[in-house]
């Protein structure tokens, strides 16, 4: 059963980043933005409407421990990798 599970989250991630090479410029930055506030929202358990993405997550109640979190949801969404110190220099979901 994990496998199908791995296997399934496996082909979400080759379907969305098919998708993010596919979109033109002017869709992909919004979809990331919307992408970036549902990770951020789940990590916060707030709502999505609540998660502006021009304030800084620390604002929004974001510590070290779910900033790691985060990095960690990021890398697995959008098959980048960096490190977690990139959250203390663009705090921002815009940035």
């Amino acid at each position: 059963r994990q496998q199908q599970a791995d296997d399934g989250q496996e082909q979400h991630e080759q379907d969305f980043t098919q998708l993010l090479q596919t979109l033109p410029s002017s869709e992909l930055l919004s979809l990331i933005i919307q992408q970036l506030k549902q990770l951020v929202s789940g990590i916060l358990r707030a709502e999505v409407s609540k998660i502006n993405e021009h304030d800084s997550v620390y604002d929004m109640g974001l510590d070290s421990l779910m900033g790691v979190e985060l990095v960690v949801a990021i890398e697995n969404k959008f098959g980048l990798r960096f490190p977690v110190m990139a959250l203390s220099e663009s705090p921002t979901i815009y940035k």
